[in-house]
């Protein structure tokens, strides 16, 4: 029977927006992994004991695999868990609840997330977060039994599906910033259209007086007059009775220029990833607002925007 073979290392795509209850989650997990992993460690020592020791059975096992558990290759058994923040200070407990009710935390600002678990080499597991990292959330996982070391993949990558971003907010997140120069320019392109003031020229003068005469149609009386004005127009004939109009532009360019002021406002206010414990709590509350603010609300409004004066006329009937 065939087996699958995972990789070691998996990387997922931020930004990763997480609070205290997402750690205190992930920690029942990591107890787990814990757990089992040393379950999946006293299996490859009793292997390595039967190999080396053949024939051996009953409790001299048992004696044997306890000694062995602290002789090369193994007897490396290390465990890391902390946060640190920017200036490289770290936060360090055995557990992640522990670091989470230290009152250290309250004047923490945290960048970064390590956790590592350690048996033997073929019996390890680690995860990390780095807000420096390109918002991608890491781990390892090595383990000797293949069906425990499956069981707790599926479990962490179910929490992972539970917390990660939506797909449209990380592609905001990573690509957000390769798009500001031409939103700028289109911002500033509809600025001068909706709001700079023009005037009607003498040509639209002319065209217009062209447009009423064919709108009445061309009857034999006013042949005279529509010959006029087309060689009025061909030869740019300034006309005596014209005054300048001051015009605005169409409401469409102040609205697209609105738009495009919000497009660029989020293209470079994006959620990025944030630990949101200590100091960070108000930055992560920030964000989801942000988050939802920009996916859902704003679009939302662009979309009813144009049925608005149909609304209001229905609903004063």
């Amino acid at each position: 029977m065939g087996q699958i073979l995972h990789p070691d290392t998996y990387e997922f795509n931020g930004p990763w927006l997480l609070d205290k209850d997402d750690f205190s989650s992930l920690q029942e997990i990591l107890d787990s992994i814990c757990k089992d992993l040393e379950a999946s460690f006293v299996t490859e020592v009793t292997d390595y004991v039967k190999q080396s020791f053949p024939g051996i059975s009953g409790v001299e096992i048992t004696r044997q695999v306890e000694e062995s558990k602290n002789d090369f290759p193994f007897g490396i058994k290390r465990k890391h868990s902390y946060f640190q923040a920017g200036n490289s200070t770290k936060l360090i407990g055995n557990s992640l609840n522990e670091i989470i009710i230290d009152k250290n935390l309250t004047t923490f600002k945290p960048k970064e997330f390590f956790f590592s678990i350690l048996f033997s080499d073929r019996n390890r597991f680690s995860i990390s977060l780095n807000k420096y990292n390109d918002d991608r959330l890491k781990y390892e996982l090595i383990c000797f039994d293949q069906q425990i070391g499956d069981e707790l993949k599926d479990r962490l990558d179910s929490w992972i599906e539970k917390k990660k971003p939506k797909i449209h907010t990380s592609w905001w997140s990573r690509y957000g910033d390769s798009f500001q120069g031409f939103v700028a320019f289109a911002a500033i392109v509809l600025a001068l259209i909706a709001f700079l003031p023009s005037e009607t020229t003498n040509s639209d003068y002319l065209k217009g007086q062209a447009r009423e005469l064919i709108k009445k149609g061309i009857k034999q009386d006013s042949i005279a007059k529509a010959v006029e004005l087309c060689l009025k127009i061909q030869v740019d004939y300034q006309d005596s009775n014209f005054k300048p109009i001051k015009e605005t532009a169409d409401p469409i360019y102040s609205r697209l220029f609105i738009f495009s002021i919000i497009l660029l406002v989020a293209s470079i206010v994006r959620p990025k990833t944030t630990i949101g414990l200590g100091h960070n709590k108000s930055k992560l509350k920030f964000y989801k607002f942000w988050e939802k603010l920009i996916t859902y609300t704003i679009p939302s409004l662009l979309i009813v925007s144009p049925f608005l004066d149909k609304l209001m006329e229905w609903w004063k009937k």
